[in-house]
């Protein structure tokens, strides 16, 4: 049931700002996943031993990097098909994969 509110209320606000947050700084970035990996935590019921990794398996959801670069992708394809009503600054959708591990 936890697990269920934590989906709605916390996973939803991350994907919405996904493509504000994408031009954000790293630091940033990693608060975001501070909050989520204890969201999880707790709506699982797990000691802060246990790795992250292995919490977000049981739950179900994927690791934070691999779910946000899967949503700016879907933004980029999703804005690439857009008709061009107007310019987009071309670091909104550029990955930093090596600064997210």
């Amino acid at each position: 049931m936890l697990l269920k509110i934590h989906k709605s209320l916390i996973f939803s606000k991350i994907d919405y700002g996904a493509p504000l947050v994408s031009i954000a700084k790293l630091s940033l970035l990693k608060t975001l996943e501070s909050v989520h990996n204890s969201g999880v935590r707790l709506s699982i019921g797990s000691f802060r031993s246990i790795p992250i990794s292995s919490i977000l398996s049981i739950a179900g959801i994927p690791l934070f990097d691999i779910r946000w670069s899967e949503l700016t992708f879907k933004i980029a394809a999703r804005m690439s098909r857009a008709p061009k009503v107007f310019n987009l600054p071309p670091t909104l959708f550029s990955i930093n994969t090596k600064n997210m591990t």
